[in-house]
């Protein structure tokens, strides 16, 4: 069953992009990697403690973007974890470097899913539709790196990331973003996600959701397309 659409969004994370360690090795990674940044700046701390810092400023920065709907940047959570360490003196540089250390698991680990070209040429190239990305995150600028590294960037239209749009998905704000930036109506749209927000943020502006289930279902399907791998999509575009 095919649609009448104009243009296909995808999700960034687990959708175009999957993670190939472990969510304990990945974190243990992103501490390992601070940790070296704090001490080239003479701060010592073990990778245990800075771990501790990192996830604790994850919880609490995770509620406030819950309730308060807004994305928190790499800099502001950075920040925060180093005064939980007790670095009281900040400056902008100490921030921006351990930021860029912070981030380099999310570059360095995930690969584009295997089918990512061939859905987004077939997409793009053969049947001639918009593209584009709405995804949340707290470094665009890493996001753009890695679409880059893997030489996918020139696949996409439009790119909306919720850190520089201070929304976050579901919200319809940063959804009729992509459709006005594209030009096009949301009945003619497609939003590819893996996670619940795609979805309520696709109905909520009358796009039609396509979730990714790889593993299981971990959002509402009544009226949902789900499939099992990227490359099924295509079923249905």
């Amino acid at each position: 069953m095919a649609f009448n659409i104009s243009a296909v969004l995808f999700d960034f994370w687990n959708t175009l992009f999957i993670p190939q360690v472990d969510p304990v090795t990945y974190w243990r990674l992103r501490a390992e990697y601070v940790r070296e940044a704090l001490e080239s700046f003479g701060y010592s701390y073990s990778t245990e403690d800075v771990l501790n810092a990192l996830r604790h400023t994850r919880k609490v920065c995770d509620v406030i973007r819950k309730f308060g709907n807004r994305e928190i940047s790499v800099y502001g959570e950075v920040a925060a974890a180093l005064h939980f360490l007790g670095i009281e003196s900040l400056d902008e540089k100490l921030v921006s470097e351990v930021s860029k250390s912070y981030a380099r698991p999310f570059i360095e680990t995930p690969k584009p899913d295997e089918d990512a070209e061939l859905v987004l040429s077939t997409i793009k190239e053969e049947r001639g539709l918009k593209t584009g990305i709405i995804s949340n995150t707290m470094f665009s600028w890493a996001n753009r790196e890695l679409l880059r590294k893997y030489n996918l960037q020139k696949y996409f239209d439009v790119l909306i990331f919720s850190d520089e749009m201070g929304r976050l998905k579901p919200d319809p704000v940063i959804f009729r973003a992509a459709l006005s930036r594209l030009g096009v109506n949301a009945e003619n749209a497609i939003m590819v996600g893996d996670e619940p927000a795609d979805v309520i943020g696709a109905r909520a502006v009358g796009m039609r959701p396509i979730l990714v289930a790889r593993s299981g279902v971990n959002a509402p399907t009544k009226d949902v397309i789900v499939v099992r791998s990227l490359k099924e999509v295509l079923e249905y575009i």
